[in-house]
């Protein structure tokens, strides 16, 4: 994926360009951009804001090399959350259980998931 450069003329906010999915889901499409350090110490609450408000990451180089990466607090907790998961081995032998049912074939439509839901409340 090509890095998106920085733009200095963006509106902190404004939502990234998305796309809607044949189900008619709306997707949105993340970026990541590089900058310099200089650039992002020129801009820093600029970039921020764009981090926070879009979820776009932010790869900063120093001497054009990589060192380190900006992201939004959610973002940065939903890394966290998805490693603890992977390194659960009982996890990850459930999760391919459910990849080989789906592929058998074991799968359910929304009013079943639906029905198994309201079913489990009462």
């Amino acid at each position: 994926m090509a890095a998106a450069k920085f733009s200095p003329d963006r509106i902190p906010g404004d939502p990234l360009p998305s796309v809607l999915t044949t189900a008619g889901q709306l997707t949105t499409i993340k970026v990541m951009t590089t900058q310099s350090l200089a650039a992002v110490k020129a801009h820093f609450s600029q970039v921020i804001d764009e981090v926070a408000g879009t979820h776009e990451r932010v790869t900063v180089t120093k001497n054009g090399s990589p060192v380190a990466v900006i992201l939004a607090v959610e973002d940065y907790e939903s890394l966290v959350e998805t490693l603890e998961i992977l390194s659960d081995s009982r996890a990850r032998s459930e999760i391919r259980q459910a990849e080989e049912a789906m592929a058998a074939g074991e799968v359910y439509g929304e009013a079943e998931v639906r029905a198994a839901l309201a079913a489990r409340r009462r």
